[in-house]
């Protein structure tokens, strides 16, 4: 459990700098930066995984 936390520790920073760009840049909706948001962690969670 506490493996999971510190990959989506280590997936925030890209989502929440996927968020601060789109604010700025206005290229995604509200429902697409979910998606991503999402695609990020799992990305992030079939790496962790893919490493043993």
């Amino acid at each position: 459990m506490s493996a999971h936390l510190l990959v989506a520790l280590a997936a925030a920073p890209l989502q929440f700098g996927l968020a601060a760009v789109n604010s700025r840049k206005d290229w995604f909706t509200a429902g697409e930066i979910r998606f991503w948001g999402v695609v990020i962690f799992v990305a992030a969670e079939l790496i962790y995984l893919g490493s043993f």
